[in-house]
């Protein structure tokens, strides 16, 4: 089997009143200090998972990340294995060791393996990324669940789907709720001769108080491990001496499994979502229906995106219009541009 050659990436947290204005944008202080560039990218990042986290109680984690002016889903699917605190030479030998577990359960050179080193924990990931074009996606939009679980699906990876049991992934995807959305912000800037990155993440404060906790990460990543372990001493010296460091680690992913997911949304949110649901399931029904000659545009992403802009009231009135449409039209002559018309206009 081939082997997994890690890189490394230190993140380290800042304390938010320090390092950002009131319109939490980095100050002009940490902008000097690390160089950053004009403009931020956003992201926009779910998670999916069952209501009670089968997936990431394994140390697996289904990401789907649209950035802003990209043309494609992100979809991760990773694993995690803790490696330890502290970083020393004893370090580097539980890492080998955790890499040799991972490699015993299937990891081989289709997945990328990197060593997140934090303010005192480590932690290995196992990911393998793939890419499902959105050309029909403006901005960060992200469709509904229905999607989101058949994006995840069409890559799924052997080693998830039958982690523990043949079609163990697919079961659990296909009753799989979205945790998330987060729109976070990212910079770039340099420090000592590193590409660095500070990210803002807006992060509800729990499951039950919708306002936001603001989560500073500044990071950077090296395939060296000895580069890794001093940057990261340099690093944490740099920020404690200016006042910016949050002595903690934190792990965005756990703070989004413990205060995001669909079960605990509104009742309006939940109504919303189950009518976006149906309406797209309909609309995908009325499409296969056709001659493939007939369909006037690709599925589902054209039509999918026209049903996101809509209110709960206007879609359900246009569920009705489409039943009506559908009684009356002769789905396979002209009325079929009547009706496809009708659905976009």
């Amino acid at each position: 089997m081939s082997s997994l050659v890690p890189n490394y990436e230190v993140k380290l947290l800042l304390e938010p009143s320090k390092v950002l204005e009131s319109d939490d944008r980095l100050n002009n202080a940490i902008r000097s200090a690390f160089n950053i560039q004009q403009g931020t990218k956003k992201m926009n990042v779910i998670f999916m998972d069952t209501e009670k986290q089968h997936i990431y109680n394994v140390g697996w984690s289904l990401r789907i990340r649209k950035s802003e002016n990209d043309n494609k889903f992100e979809l991760t699917y990773k694993k995690r294995y803790p490696v330890g605190e502290g970083l020393s030479a004893a370090t580097a030998g539980s890492i080998d060791a955790t890499l040799e577990t991972a490699k015993q359960e299937g990891f081989g050179s289709s997945y990328k393996a990197q060593v997140e080193v934090g303010y005192k924990k480590q932690t290995l990931s196992i990911s393998r990324d793939e890419e499902i074009p959105s050309t029909s996606f403006q901005g960060t939009d992200l469709p509904s669940v229905i999607y989101l679980r058949r994006f995840l699906r069409a890559k799924v990876p052997d080693e998830f789907k039958n982690w523990s049991a043949n079609n163990w992934g697919t079961k659990y995807l296909d009753e799989s709720i979205v945790y998330g959305p987060v729109l976070a912000k990212r910079s770039k800037g340099t420090w000592e001769g590193f590409e660095l990155s500070i990210e803002v993440w807006p992060i509800r404060k729990s499951r039950d108080d919708a306002s936001l906790e603001l989560i500073v990460e500044a990071s950077f990543k090296t395939p060296d491990f000895q580069k890794a372990v001093e940057g990261h001493a340099n690093l944490e010296r740099f920020l404690r001496e200016r006042g910016w460091l949050l002595e903690e680690d934190s792990l965005k992913t756990k703070l989004i499994m413990e205060r995001y997911g669909d079960s605990w949304r509104s009742k309006s949110e939940m109504l919303d979502m189950e009518w976006r649901n149906v309406h797209e399931v309909f609309l995908e029904f009325w499409w296969k229906a056709l001659p493939p000659s007939l369909r006037p545009i690709p599925w589902p992403c054209h039509v999918v995106m026209n049903v996101c802009e809509h209110s709960t009231q206007h879609l359900q009135a246009r569920f009705v219009l489409l039943i009506g449409l559908l009684k009356t039209a002769d789905l396979r002559r002209r009325n079929t541009l009547t009706l496809h018309h009708t659905l976009i206009s």
